[in-house]
Order: C-alpha cells, then sequence, then structure tokens
C-alpha cells in the first residue's frame, strides 16, 4: 500500500515548493524585539492615567453623597424608587442633582434595581473616566 503525506492534489500549474531555511536566526533580523531590548512596547506615558484617576475620585466622591443621602434618608429613598417605579426620568434625574452630583450622569432603572453612570470629560472633549454605580431593590 503506497501512502502519501500530502493529502491534497497538486495541480501542475501550481507546483509545490518547499523552502529551505539554512540559518533559523534569519527570520529575526527584521522582528522589531532583540535581546538588547526585549520590550517591543512603546515607553509608558502616565500622564492620561493619572489625570484620569484625579478626575475618578472626584466621581466617586459625588457617587458617594448620593449614596448617603438614599442611606439616611428615608423618604428620600422611597421617593426616588417610586419615581422610578413610575418611569418619571426628569424627576429621578432631579433627585440625583439635588443629592450633590454637578458631573454629567446617565440614570437607568429596572424593576431590580438602579444604575447610575457618572462620567468626566477630558480636555479634547473625549471621556476621561466613568464610574457606574449599581444599587438593588
Amino acid at each position: 500500500m503506497h501512502y502519501w503525506y500530502f493529502p491534497y492534489s497538486i495541480h501542475e500549474a501550481y507546483p509545490l515548493v518547499v523552502q529551505q531555511v539554512t540559518d533559523p536566526l534569519a527570520v529575526r533580523e527584521n522582528s522589531t524585539a532583540s535581546p538588547s531590548d526585549p520590550n517591543p512596547y512603546p515607553p509608558v506615558q502616565t500622564t492620561r492615567f493619572t489625570n484620569s484617576a484625579k478626575h475618578s475620585l472626584d466621581l466617586i466622591k459625588q457617587a458617594e453623597l448620593l449614596i448617603k443621602k438614599i442611606s439616611e434618608s428615608e423618604t428620600f429613598a422611597h421617593e426616588l424608587m417610586t419615581s422610578a417605579q413610575q418611569s418619571n426620568q426628569k424627576k429621578v434625574d432631579e433627585m440625583c442633582t439635588s443629592a450633590g452630583i454637578t458631573a454629567k450622569f446617565e440614570t437607568k432603572y429596572t424593576p431590580d434595581g438602579f444604575r447610575i453612570q457618572l462620567q468626566e470629560e477630558d480636555d479634547k472633549g473625549g471621556v476621561c473616566c466613568k464610574v457606574i454605580l449599581n444599587l438593588r431593590w
């Protein structure tokens, strides 16, 4: 029985070409990593990262204001839940603003809970950072 190691038929117009590599290190000459510089990544710039962290602290403080208001005031929590159940988006947003939130935010609510996403914009108008708070009810 004859065994053919290549399971595909070879057409005459496209012959099978096997390339022999004489020097295995010759392939690495064009690569970006080298033994003297094993890190192929560009130098790290931390300016945007640290600014994002600083702005995130402000957003967390604002989220904390809302959490304190909900946890300390039973009437506020009841009114917020009632407004959300009635799908009164304007009232829910007004209540969040009255709790001390000054950043741009977006609220969503479901039968299971309340979600608020606070975000800060950077100097170029893009989103610098986001803080998402999910509370169950």
